[in-house]
């Protein structure tokens, strides 16, 4: 099939495609045509081809995109269309010349997939769109491939070459020449095997771009390795250099040349620009952290964890770290998830044996040397937990950083054994930094318990619990949010329904039925701002000895700023507190008052880049980062 002229389909699907046997499928957004094997048929389009989509498919024939002479393959998009070209030919042979483009109707970039046994580019090749994807089952970074690929990522187009190890390949990939860039495009290397770096090979970004070399994609535990024998210089960008390889794979370096002047990101928990990361894949994995707790770790896809459940479990999963030995690493979930955690403890911190939590020598060394992580939900059970200690789905203490982490499932401690313990869906005791975290598990508890946090006597921004928070037995009740506050809580919410319903008073931690439960906190001995809670208050104890429902506090010693909110219908509360020292300005407002921003003080940013937003039909507000979750 050979196209000189010129094919125009702009609100629709240009396809051309050769083989023995076509598929058509009916589809709005993706391509219609499939080509099955056996073809060996050629494609070559020499003129120009402009449609809202574009497919060229040979399945292991050739096709020939050569756009010359000013001529161009391009995709421009419609209202329900985005712009995207497709060059497929599996286990066939792409020439990629000229200039393809691929637009959304809005003018935004679009998608180009290039995929072969065999790839080339001729000269001026270039990608005009947001991202390119190149996939074959392994590739060679040759001269001409970079000069394709400067062009490409000059122009602002970002792109992703993935190797398959397909038809017997190894799925390695090798970068053969340099490659040097401007601007903001990335470049991400993903692939099967391992990733290497040539000797004299400089890989160089002046601008905000991101480089990503990736082993063993698909997550199999192949002993993929990155292996830098060139340079990567990234001393003229603001952008990131991670790499990743497995556990029994190998790292090297080499040489690496840095940004002084880099800063990470606001809550992106960044500590260098410049990260070396073992990949996570397994729960085997995952337990094997426990064996070096001081290194970088990244979930390399989502992870099963249901054999940790059952009676007895098929993989008893023993927690990492513990107060002597904390976690003070790195761990990136990589947007990941690890689903149906059940351990013997907490998942990242082991609680302390010991009464009153870990020992201060223990303390001190931790916050020297602090661990980070970030990017990662986790779905865990925590029950019948009887020692002494704090207890948290994500972990038991917090030292370090904790950012865009959420955590789903349940924590319950057995009751009349934990009444000095501290238990949060998120982590039991926070002694550092939580921001833009959330937690949507229940906790059923003894001591003091909230929603997110035990207690705090760090920072918590931007973050927010959803679960319901129930205190029994020995306790002195229960918050929304955080149960005892002596830190800084900034920015953040509780929806979830808060309940007190102990079986006796007193005991040893030498709570009574005065205490109650808050719709926000249970005891506030530091600084609440910018916060609200509309979960409902639930006092099961006679009205004589006990508070009311309450909007915010139980007690409050510390200081609650007038921009601190409760809904008074769906709490049940008329009180912001109940008793204290300190200072407080909540103020309640009605449910539909609670979904306006006009209600809420000028501290609460609604603006396009402020941390607040109203959704549509919403009830109150919830934090902006939440929606590009």
């Amino acid at each position: 099939m050979v196209n000189a002229g010129s094919v125009e389909a702009p609100n629709g699907t240009a396809e051309l495609g050769v083989g023995a046997s076509l598929l058509l499928q009916d589809s709005s957004n993706s391509k219609q045509l499939f080509v099955q094997t056996g073809s060996k048929g050629t494609i070559a389009n020499l003129g120009a081809v402009q449609a809202a989509q574009i497919n060229l498919q040979a399945a292991d024939g050739n096709i020939y995109a050569l756009a010359g002479g000013g001529t161009r393959t391009r995709a421009t998009g419609t209202g329900n269309r985005d712009g995207h070209v497709w060059l497929v030919a599996d286990t066939g042979s792409v020439t990629q010349g000229g200039t393809i483009s691929a637009l959304n109707a809005d003018g935004s970039g679009g998608t180009v997939d290039t995929q072969a046994t065999n790839l080339s580019f001729g000269r001026g090749a270039q990608v005009l769109a947001s991202q390119w994807s190149v996939t074959s089952p392994a590739f060679t970074i040759d001269s001409a491939a970079a000069r394709a690929f400067h062009r490409s990522l000059g122009a602002g187009t970002s792109i992703n070459v993935t190797t398959t190890g397909a038809t017997g390949a190894a799925g390695d990939l090798d970068v053969a020449s340099s490659l040097n860039w401007q601007g903001p495009a990335s470049l991400s290397l993903a692939v099967n095997h391992d990733v290497s770096v040539a000797p004299g090979v400089r890989l160089r970004n002046a601008g905000s771009g991101d480089l990503t070399l990736r082993a063993d994609a698909s997550g199999i535990d192949n002993g993929g390795s990155v292996l830098n024998r060139g340079t990567l210089d990234w001393s003229a960008s603001t952008g990131i250099v991670s790499a990743l390889y497995d556990m029994t794979g190998r790292y090297s370096p080499g040489t690496i040349l840095t940004n002084s002047a880099w800063s990470a990101a606001p809550f992106s928990g960044l500590l260098k620009q410049v990260t070396g990361y073992k990949l996570v894949n397994s729960l085997k994995d995952l337990q094997q952290i426990s064996a070096d707790l001081g290194s970088n770790y990244a979930l390399g896809k989502d992870i099963d964890a249901s054999a940790t459940s059952g009676f007895p479990p098929s993989f008893a999963f023993t927690p990492i770290g513990n107060g002597a030995t904390p976690f003070i690493g790195q761990f990136d979930g990589m947007g990941h998830t690890i689903n149906s955690l059940k351990p013997s403890g907490t998942v990242l911190v082991t609680p302390s044996n010991m009464t009153g939590g870990p020992d201060q020598r223990s303390l001190r060394r931790d916050r020297r040397a602090a661990g980070v992580v970030r990017n990662v939900d986790l779905n865990g059970q925590l029950s019948n937990l009887q020692d002494y200690g704090s207890y948290g789905i994500l972990a038991g203490f917090n030292y370090g950083l904790i950012t865009y982490a959420r955590t789903s499932g349940s924590v319950s401690t057995f009751a009349g054994y934990a009444y000095t313990s501290s238990a949060g869906g998120l982590v039991g005791y926070n002694y550092c930094t939580i921001t833009r975290s959330g937690s949507s598990a229940d906790v059923s508890a003894e001591g003091t318990l909230g929603g997110l946090v035990g207690i705090n006597a760090g920072t918590i921004r931007q973050s927010y619990a959803t679960g319901s928070v129930s205190a029994q037995a020995h306790t002195g009740g229960g918050g929304g949010l955080v149960g005892g506050n002596a830190g800084l809580i900034s920015q953040s919410y509780a929806t979830g329904q808060v309940s007190f319903q102990p079986d006796y008073c007193g005991g040893g931690g030498g709570s009574t039925c005065s205490d109650g439960s808050a719709a926000l906190v249970q005891t506030n001995n530091g600084t609440i701002e910018q916060s609200f809670a509309t979960g409902l208050v639930v006092q099961q104890i006679n009205p004589v000895l006990g508070p009311p429902p309450l909007g915010v506090a139980s007690t409050n010693n510390g200081t609650i700023a007038s921009d601190v909110y409760w809904d008074i219908q769906t709490t049940d509360a008329t009180r912001d507190v109940y008793r204290g020292t300190g200072t407080s300005a909540a103020k309640g407002l009605t449910t539909a008052e609670m979904g306006s921003p006009s209600n809420f003080a000028p501290t609460y940013d609604f603006s396009a880049t402020g941390a607040w937003t109203m959704p549509d039909g919403a009830t109150h507000p919830v934090l902006r980062w939440q929606l590009a979750q």
